[in-house]
């Protein structure tokens, strides 16, 4: 499947919600902290995490004490890990 890259770099916490309703979202954090408010409850996510956020999940950035660089990738087919990777 295809996917889109994204890099980003927030600087503080965003005030709404995002809903990605087309495609699923990996996201690794490069560089600060990557802390997501979602529906699925606070995702705490220092350096070196990388997390899955499904289509229709609801998220928005957390707060940050200092600037975050992150990685983000967008694909329309399902997400599946690697025997051995893991998230946490």
């Amino acid at each position: 499947p295809e996917f889109h890259l994204e890099v980003v770099m927030p600087t503080s916490a965003m005030p709404f919600y995002h809903r990605n309703v087309r495609a699923n979202e990996t996201q690794f954090v490069h560089y600060g902290t990557g802390d997501r408010f979602s529906t699925l409850g606070y995702v705490d996510a220092p350096i070196g995490t990388l997390n899955n956020y499904p289509k229709g999940i609801d998220h928005r950035i957390g707060e940050r004490s200092g600037p975050c660089i992150g990685l983000i990738w967008e694909t329309l087919g399902d997400v599946t890990l690697a025997p051995g990777v893991s998230t946490r």
